[in-house]
């Protein structure tokens, strides 16, 4: 799958997200609403960075000392320059 399908693929899961949230919000069920308005944003950001080509791992194990996503982008940035 290229970039600009995986692009796609995640906008438009961030699409129903967005839309999950925004009926949720009507039936007043706000911390529902809450999440899927934040799956919805991560997945316009994946969208996006799938579209200039910065991939990322599909699983970031978390340790004691959590890593940044910025420090991934930005090593992954450095790579691809």
């Amino acid at each position: 799958m290229s970039n600009k399908e995986e692009a796609m693929r995640w906008l438009k899961q961030g699409e129903r997200d967005l839309g999950a949230a925004m009926a949720l919000m009507e039936k007043d069920f706000y911390e529902s609403a809450c999440f899927h308005a934040q799956q919805a944003s991560e997945k316009a950001l994946k969208s996006l960075l799938y579209l200039i080509s910065i991939t990322f791992p599909r699983v970031i194990r978390m340790h004691f000392h959590p890593v940044r996503p910025t420090n991934i982008i930005q090593e992954r940035m450095q790579t691809n320059a």
